[in-house]
């Protein structure tokens, strides 16, 4: 399904109304509520991160545009998460896949988004290969089995 350009989208949800309205130009209409609707999208993305990253994100800060109407607009959101010093596999491995959930829950991700669960993705492929690592060396060193029967 192809999705309509933001503009057409903002300009249908949050017409223009403000007190200089009838000053405004269509052009200064129309950044404005592209301006709305990315801010819309900026908190969006920010709750979703928020709810799924299980209190260990909180909002680092945003980024702001300052719209034909004098009003900033938020155009990017910093969500960091909190990562234990543990290096346990189960620990690593646990946090790995929230952060990657968290990362992937935005309704429409960002580059930021993206490279975030690319490094989840690489910390639980470590967390894995490090496990099957640790369970290789607790084998015995001798793959042959002598079987004695009296």
């Amino acid at each position: 399904m192809a999705v309509p350009p933001i503009h057409s989208i903002a300009a249908a949800i949050w017409p223009v109304d403000d007190h200089a309205h009838h000053k405004r130009t269509d052009e200064e209409r129309l950044k404005i509520n592209v301006l709305r609707a990315r801010d819309h999208q900026v908190h969006a993305n920010e709750q979703a991160h928020l709810a799924t990253a299980g209190g260990r994100a909180w909002v680092a800060g945003y980024a702001y545009q300052v719209g034909p109407d004098g009003e900033p607009y938020a155009i990017e959101e910093e969500v960091d998460i909190t990562v234990s010093p543990e290096t346990t596999p189960g620990v690593r491995y646990a946090e790995g896949q929230q952060i990657e959930q968290a990362a992937a829950s935005a309704p429409e991700p960002t580059p930021q988004d993206e490279a975030a669960v690319a490094r989840a993705e690489q910390r639980i492929g470590e967390t894995e290969t490090a496990t099957q690592k640790a369970a290789q060396d607790k084998r015995p060193e001798s793959d042959s089995c002598v079987n004695t029967f009296a």
